[in-house]
C-alpha cells in the first residue's frame, strides 16, 4: 500500500484482497504454532514463515510471528520486514550461479573441502574457531574436512569450505587476488533472482542491522557465500528460491490481488507479470535437482521413489521437494527453505532480541517445513504430481564418485553419471584406484575405510573445477594434479591402535547398570571418555583432519567438536520435538590419520507432557503482520 499517499488510504472505505490462499494459510499456522513447545526447548522465542505461488509470484501463506498480541514484539513481522542471516540456505544461489557462469561445471563437478587460506580467511591459525577467538580458518560444521566433494553432495552436506570456493568463482574472467569482481557476480545473481537489486546486502562489524542506513553497508566478502555477515528478508529469500524453482525465470512478488476505494472504483489489479530469465535453465534445473536428491542430503531419515521417512520429505506422494537448511555460526537465525514445481517456502526461527539460540536448529526448522510442505500437496487431492521437467539439452556425463560421504544419511558410493549443463565442455572416459586420503598414495589393505577414497581417471583433478586447488589451471600450482602416484600409503600400519571411545554415563545414570537411560524432553547429558590411539588424535602434521568427536543419533551426526588428548567429554542432547521411545546414541572419534572407535548405547526419551501452545500465529490476514 506504500504506493498511495498516506492521506487518501486515511479517508478508509477501502477493501482489499489479498493474494492468501486460506487452506494454505491455516495450514501454515498451525505448523508454526504445533512449534511453539519446541523452539522454547531450544530458547528460541519467534517463527516466522513465507510460501510462494512460483507461476504467478503470489503469496499464498505467511505467518509474521507466533503471537501478534504479544506487548513486547507481538507486530514485529519477521517475514517481510526482519533482516536476517541465511546462513546455509544461501548456497542455492551460490551453486547456481557456479555452474551459470562456468563453461565446465556441472553436478557431478569437484570442489575441494580442505583446510587452507582463502580469501577472507587467511587460516594462519588452524585451531578450532570456537576454542580459540583468534582463529581464522573457515570450517565445516563437522569440525574436519572431506576431501573432493561433488557439488551434489557439497550442497546436501551443506560443506561451508566447497560454498565459499564456488561463491568466489562465479566470474571465469577475474584473475583478481581479491576476487571482489567474482564477489559481486555472485551478489547481482542473489539479488537478480530476488527480483531486489538492493536485497542481500553486508554491513560493517558490530552494526545494529536493525536500525541500519545506507552509511553503515559494506562490501561483501567470500563469507556471504555461506551467509554470513550479509542479510536479507524472509520474503526476499521466498522469491529467490521461487526463481530457482521457476528455471531461473524471475518475476516480482505478490501480496495483493485487488484494491478499490469506498466508491468502487478500482485502484490496483494484479495482473500476471512476464518472467525475466536471470540465470540460465539448465542452472536452475540442476540445483533444484541436487537440493531434491535425498541420498545427497545429511538430514536423517530414508526415502524410495514415492515417499520418505525422518526429517528427509524430499519424496512425498510422487513430488520430488528440494530442501536446505541454514544455520548461522552465532545461531541467531535456523532456517529451512523448501520448494517444488508448484510451491516455494521458507521458514525462519530465532530470538526477537537476536539472542542465539541452543541446539539444532533443524529440530525446530524440519517439523514446521515437513508438516505444510506435504499439507500443501495433500490440499492439491488427487491432481498429479508436478515436478520439473528437465531441459532437453543438459547432459548427462561421467562424475566423481564418492565412496566416503562425511554424513551417514548420505549414500555411498554417489553416481558414476550426473547432470552437466548443455554448454559444459566434456570429460573422458573413467578408469580408478583408491587412494590414501592422508598421504595422498594408493591405499593398502591397512589403510582404514574413512581414509579411503576412489580416484577416478587417476585423480578428483579430472573434474577439478576447485580455482583454490592445485591443479586448476588457475591455481598456479600442480599440487593435487600431477600424475597418478605409483607408491603405497605410508602412513598407516597394520599394527596401528585406532582410538576408543566409550559412552561411560547417560544423565548421569551409568550405562553399565540394566536400567536404560532416560532422557526427557529438556535434554540430557551424555558422558565419554576418549583414548588416544597409535596416532595422536590431532596432529599438526596432518591438519586437514584434526581429531574429531561427534554424537550421532538414530544415524544423525547432531553435534561434532574437536578433540586433542586423552579424557573425559560430553554432549548435550535435546531431543527432537514429540519424540518418545528408544533411540541408539552413538559416539565416534575420529583422529588424525581417520582411525575411527565408537560406542553405542540404547535410551530411552520420555514421551512429552501437554504443553499449551502459543496463540496468534500473525497469519497476514490483518494488521501489520500482512
Amino acid at each position: 500500500m506504500h504506493e498511495f499517499p498516506a492521506a487518501v488510504v486515511k479517508t478508509g472505505g477501502w477493501k482489499v484482497i489479498t493474494t492468501l490462499d486460506m487452506n494454505l494459510q491455516n495450514l501454515a499456522d498451525k505448523a508454526v504454532n504445533n512449534a511453539a513447545g519446541l523452539l522454547a526447548r531450544q530458547h528460541a522465542d519467534e517463527a516466522a514463515f513465507v510460501a510462494e505461488d512460483n507461476a504467478t509470484g503470489q503469496i499464498m501463506a505467511l505467518v509474521g510471528g507466533t503471537d501478534f498480541n504479544n506487548p513486547l514484539y507481538g507486530q514485529n513481522n519477521f517475514a517481510t520486514d526482519a533482516k536476517i542471516s541465511p546462513g546455509s540456505s544461501i548456497k542455492p544461489y551460490t551453486y547456481t550461479a557456479l555452474i551459470n557462469d562456468n563453461n565446465n561445471v556441472g553436478a557431478g563437478s569437484v570442489l575441494y573441502d580442505t583446510q587452507g587460506p582463502l580469501p577472507g580467511y587467511p587460516c594462519t591459525d588452524r585451531s578450532r574457531p570456537d576454542n580459540d577467538p583468534t582463529a581464522n580458518c573457515l570450517w565445516d560444521d563437522t569440525r574436519s574436512y572431506s576431501g573432493p566433494e561433488t557439488l551434489r553432495y557439497a550442497l546436501g552436506g551443506s560443506l561451508n569450505v566447497p560454498a565459499v570456493k564456488a561463491f568466489l568463482s562465479t566470474d571465469p574472467k577475474d584473475t583478481s587476488t581479491s576476487r571482489i569482481p567474482s564477489i559481486n557476480n555472485s551478489i547481482a545473481t542473489v539479488n537478480a533472482l530476488m527480483d531486489n537489486p538492493d536485497g542481500y546486502k553486508c554491513y560493517k562489524p558490530n552494526t545494529n542491522v536493525a536500525t541500519d542506513t545506507k552509511a553503515d553497508e559494506t562490501q561483501c566478502g567470500g563469507a556471504a557465500g555461506i551467509g554470513d555477515g550479509a542479510y536479507l528478508t524472509l520474503a526476499d529469500h521466498v522469491n529467490g528460491i521461487a526463481s530457482i524453482a521457476r528455471l531461473g525465470q524471475s518475476i516480482p512478488q505478490t501480496f495483493i490481488l485487488k484494491v478499490t476505494n469506498a466508491s468502487g472504483q478500482v485502484l490496483k489489479k494484479f495482473e500476471q507479470p512476464k518472467g525475466k530469465q536471470v540465470v540460465k535453465a539448465d542452472s536452475a534445473y540442476i540445483v533444484s535437482d541436487m537440493a531434491a536428491d535425498p541420498g545427497a542430503s545429511y538430514l536423517s531419515g530414508s526415502c524410495n521413489s514415492t515417499t520418505c521417512s525422518g526429517m528427509k520429505f524430499h519424496r512425498y506422494k510422487g513430488w520430488h521437494n528440494a530442501i536446505k537448511t541454514g544455520t548461522t555460526n552465532d545461531l541467531t537465525d535456523g532456517l529451512m527453505m523448501s520448494w517444488n514445481a508448484k510451491y516455494t517456502a521458507g521458514v525462519w526461527v530465532g530470538n526477537y532480541n537476536r539472542k542465539p539460540y541452543t541446539g539444532q536448529p533443524e529440530y525446530m526448522t524440519d517439523p514446521i517445513m515437513k508438516t505444510f510442505m506435504q499439507g500443501a500437496i495433500d490440499n492439491l487431492g488427487d491432481a498429479k504430481p508436478q515436478n520439473w521437467t528437465q531441459p532437453t539439452d543438459i547432459k548427462t556425463e561421467p562424475a566423481y564418485v564418492l565412496t566416503h560421504v562425511p554424513f551417514r544419511a548420505q549414500t555411498a558410493p554417489s553416481p558414476r553419471t550426473d547432470l552437466f549443463p548443455s554448454w559444459y565442455v566434456g570429460k573422458t572416459t573413467q578408469s580408478s584406484r583408491t587412494i590414501d586420503k592422508v598421504s595422498g598414495l594408493i591405499a593398502t589393505s591397512c589403510t582404514p575405510a574413512a581414509a579411503q577414497e576412489t580416484s577416478y581417471n587417476s585423480a578428483a583433478n579430472q573434474w577439478n573445477v576447485d580455482i583454490f586447488a592445485g591443479g586448476h589451471p588457475s591455481s598456479g600450482s600442480s599440487t593435487t594434479s600431477g600424475s597418478a602416484p605409483t607408491a603405497t600409503d605410508n602412513v598407516h600400519s597394520c599394527s596401528d591402535s585406532p582410538p576408543t571411545v566409550t559412552i561411560t554415563a547417560i544423565n548421569d545414570t551409568p550405562t553399565s547398570g540394566s536400567a536404560t537411560p532416560e532422557c526427557p524432553q529438556s535434554g540430557c547429558v551424555v558422558m565419554v571418555h576418549v583414548e588416544q590411539g597409535t596416532h595422536p588424535l590431532t596432529d599438526s602434521n596432518y591438519p586437514d583432519y584434526p581429531g574429531t568427536l561427534q554424537l550421532i543419533v538414530n544415524g544423525q551426526a547432531v553435534q561434532s567438536k574437536q578433540v586433542n588428548s586423552t579424557g573425559d567429554y560430553q554432549f548435550t542432547y535435546v531431543p527432537p520435538a514429540g519424540s518418545s521411545g528408544s533411540v541408539q546414541v552413538e559416539a565416534e572419534v575420529t583422529d588424525s590419520v581417520l582411525y575411527q572407535g565408537t560406542d553405542t548405547k540404547t535410551l530411552n526419551v520420555q514421551a512429552p507432557s501437554s504443553t499449551p501452545t502459543t496463540g496468534g500465529g500473525g497469519g497476514g490476514n490483518g494488521g501489520p503482520k500482512s
